[in-house]
């Protein structure tokens, strides 16, 4: 069983964010929005630019934050004058957070992994026909990496009678990201993670297998049973 500490785990995803500065910017920005959230501001909706956060609907209230060169390394702006002060406060209390390396609780999220399939368009993919036909794999049902990390494996059924290959095959990823909402840090954690386990899972089923463009956070009504744990087996 691969079982990763918590110290080990927070290592991993650190080490996904090679810039000190992106990464206090990053828990900075997700504490503000989950305290704007619980103190009634409209920040379901964010995004991002080159030098700014943006929390909040761009086409009516939000808040800029512009980046900065000194601690805390984000200057929050109202795009309401008289809401200023309060968002003022919101910026220092997040600000202590991030100060005690608190980095929430945990936030899941969800994509699915795909084998490539094999395309024999060229001379030089018979090495890839003939090493498919030794490595490949067949998993179904779930596993999984460590505590934060749950994997679902399951096979398209296929219309052809072909029983070279075996079917292809899908993995539905389940990862808890550290982070204090659905944001900007737990998702670029968590999509480096997706990163490494697109390899393990390549590895697994022998097979090449594609990297998700993007990922999500987990549906509402999946976060009991992930929080759980659903029925696993460890690799």
């Amino acid at each position: 069983m691969c079982s990763l500490p918590l110290h080990e785990f927070w290592a991993i995803c650190v080490s996904f964010v090679t810039d000190d500065v992106l990464l206090e910017r990053l828990v900075l920005v997700d504490w503000f929005q989950r305290l704007g959230t619980e103190a009634g501001f409209d920040f379901n909706q964010y995004s991002r630019s080159a030098n700014a956060f943006i929390v909040g609907v761009q086409t009516g209230f939000h808040v800029t934050a512009h980046s900065v060169e000194v601690r805390p390394y984000l200057r929050f702006v109202a795009s309401e004058p008289g809401v200023q002060a309060a968002i003022d406060e919101l910026a220092t209390t997040a600000a202590e957070r991030v100060a005690l390396h608190d980095y929430g609780g945990l936030v899941w999220y969800s994509t699915t992994i795909a084998d490539s399939g094999l395309k024999l368009s060229s001379p030089s993919s018979l090495g890839s026909f003939l090493e498919r036909l030794g490595t490949q794999t067949r998993i179904n049902g779930w596993r999984r990496l460590g505590t934060d990390i749950l994997l679902e494996f399951r096979e398209v059924p296929s219309l052809s009678e072909d029983q070279l290959f075996a079917p292809k095959a899908e993995v539905r990823v389940h990862i808890a990201s550290r982070g204090p909402t659905p944001g900007h840090f737990s998702s670029h954690v968590a999509y480096g993670l997706v990163e490494a386990v697109t390899s393990i899972c390549a590895f697994a089923l022998g097979r090449s297998v594609d990297l998700p463009p993007i990922i999500f956070p987990a549906k509402p009504e999946a976060l009991a049973e992930l929080s759980r744990g659903a029925p696993t087996f460890a690799f």
